[in-house]
């Protein structure tokens, strides 16, 4: 009976063994590199997407380095699509049929998106404060102050100008 244990230890052990080695030969790395398509520089934090289409649950994301780079590892022989996304560019859908390691990275190139815009209007405001020469001007309508306001409200919203209790005004400190 000892003898039994021993050996079914013994095929146990080396059945688990031969199964890691086997998994361990099944996976495979996949490497990657993101460019510009007009500036031919790489794309930094672009995340990728990787599916399997043999299997709807799989999916692994990752972002591109400062170079671009980006790499997924222990990853099965199966067809797998990748998405590459990143603000500002447009979006590439692509499948790629996995059955050995990639010892050179796959480049993708991507392009910019281009968004036309209706129209633009600029609106400028007066300075709330201006200085000419030695007199320094306010614009009035650069300081909020309640539509039933008096013209005491106004002074005291004012920068560098204080009103005391008696309403006696000081502008820095004249």
């Amino acid at each position: 009976m000892l003898f039994n244990n021993k050996v079914l230890l013994f095929c146990l052990v080396a059945q688990f063994t031969i199964l890691t080695f086997v998994s361990k030969a099944q996976t495979i790395v996949l490497k990657g590199v993101v460019f510009d398509s007009t500036e031919k520089k790489a794309i930094e934090g672009a995340s990728i997407l990787i599916n399997a289409k043999a299997n709807p649950t799989f999916s692994k994301q990752v972002v591109s380095n400062n170079n671009g780079n980006f790499e997924f590892t222990a990853l099965a022989p199966l067809v797998y699509t990748i998405t590459i996304s990143n603000i500002g560019y447009q979006t590439i859908v692509q499948k790629i049929n996995l059955k050995a390691s990639n010892l050179t990275p796959i480049v993708f190139v991507i392009n910019k998106e281009l968004q036309a815009l209706d129209s633009v209007v600029v609106v400028g405001k007066k300075p709330p404060v201006k200085q000419n020469g030695d007199t320094t001007e306010y614009s009035a309508s650069q300081f909020k102050v309640n539509p039933d306001a008096t013209a005491e409200d106004l002074i005291k919203k004012l920068p560098g100008i204080t009103v005391s209790k008696n309403g006696t005004v000081t502008s820095l400190g004249e």
